[in-house]
């Protein structure tokens, strides 16, 4: 591969043609899994997904509103999580659908009355969150500009998304609440909450694929920031999403661990112990050590399309590494029959805005059938 302009020496992918890429492939997710997420288990907990709610949206115009409740159960102990989905359209048509974790819960993604407030742990900027982090109706709709529900809808593309903390909270002590608390999950080494989230996403498309309305072979992992990384795991490791999309995700996403730029393993791995395989803190100050880095991430999603969203003040996320980890990544997926990858660098901050999801239409229509334009 490629030493990308600074000399950072990066690991290489192991060379790979369309026929070898399913075991390269392999060998990439088993390496960031090992130092950077943990492994994701295969626990044998029951499982089941049931409509709680289909009905029109009270506040996007045409479509239907659903909400799944996914339940997974040890014999001795369950957990939930509910899945919003908004579809365009009637029920006899189907739709692509981009689907990613929340931070604050669903309520926040619009205004809709009927859209169920999370019963557990919210953050404390999740307004009007309390000293018990219990949430209430007055934060609905406050992330709606970053989900742009009716920008999507109007286009003809669902969306469906998930409270994060439904499947862990996001604090050290996460884990005693979320699914990592049911028995045996068995992972070695133990996962962190980015590998929980990753798989609460999977978990989610596999719902979302069964309903009536949604075009199975169309779903788009998305995320933002830390959700931006989990997405990224999530389609690294699960290739029933079509394509990933990826916004400001920076360091532990899409970000090179050695531009040292921005946020680095200290300063993650101090603020969010949590989120990494323990292992991970070792290599804070020791980058060079590490034997993987990010564009393993970005390159195990190939052939799928991958696409990376930065901001040219988001200088914590680390926009430069985030583009030289995408062009690395790029060499992977052209070797191996994909290509499609795409990258934007937009004026501003770290968010997800108005901007961002143009770039990404015209990116998905291109290149993902069911879309708009591929495939038709």
């Amino acid at each position: 591969m490629t030493v990308p302009p600074g000399g950072l020496g990066l690991p290489d992918v192991p060379p790979a043609t369309p026929e070898t890429w399913p075991v390269v492939r392999d060998e990439l997710v088993e390496a960031l899994a090992e130092h950077v997420y943990g492994r994701t288990p295969r626990p044998a907990w029951t499982s089941r997904v049931e409509a709680i709610e289909r009905a029109a949206p009270r506040t996007l115009g045409p479509g239907t509103r659903t909400q799944l409740r996914l339940t997974f159960d040890d014999g001795a102990a369950r957990r939930t999580m509910t899945v919003l989905l908004l579809l365009p359209g009637t029920p006899a048509e189907t739709a692509p659908v981009v689907l990613g974790l929340n931070f604050d819960g669903n309520h926040t993604a619009v205004r809709d009355p009927e859209v169920a407030l999370p019963a557990g742990w919210v953050p404390d900027r999740a307004e009007p969150a309390t000293d018990a982090h219990r949430t209430s109706d007055g934060g609905r709709g406050a992330a709606e500009a970053a989900w742009a529900a009716d920008r999507l809808l109007a286009a003809g593309v669902g969306v469906a998304t998930l409270y994060a903390g439904d499947a862990e909270p996001d604090h050290p002590a996460g884990h005693v609440e979320g699914v990592r608390a049911l028995a045996a999950p068995g992972a070695d080494p133990p996962w962190g909450a980015l590998g929980v989230w990753a798989w609460a996403l999977s978990r989610a498309r596999e719902a979302v694929a069964r309903e009536p309305g949604v075009r199975p072979d169309a779903i788009v992992a998305v995320g933002h920031s830390r959700m931006g990384k989990a997405a990224l795991w999530a389609a690294a490791q699960d290739e029933g999403f079509a394509a990933v999309v990826s916004n400001g995700s920076g360091c532990g996403g899409a970000s090179l661990t050695r531009h040292h730029s921005g946020e680095g393993i200290a300063d993650i791995t101090r603020a969010f112990p949590h989120w990494f395989t323990p292992g991970f803190a070792a290599f804070a100050g020791r980058e060079e050590e590490l034997p993987v880095d990010q564009h393993f991430l970005l390159a195990a999603t190939a052939p799928r399309p991958l696409y990376v969203a930065s901001a040219a003040d988001d200088h914590w996320a680390d926009p430069v590494g985030e583009l030289l980890a995408t062009t690395c990544a790029h060499e992977v997926h052209r070797a191996v029959g994909g290509g499609a990858v795409g990258h934007h660098l937009r004026p501003g901050g770290h968010a997800i805005t108005a901007e961002d999801w143009e770039h990404v239409l015209v990116f998905l229509r291109r290149h993902v059938p069911g879309f708009g334009g591929a495939g038709r």
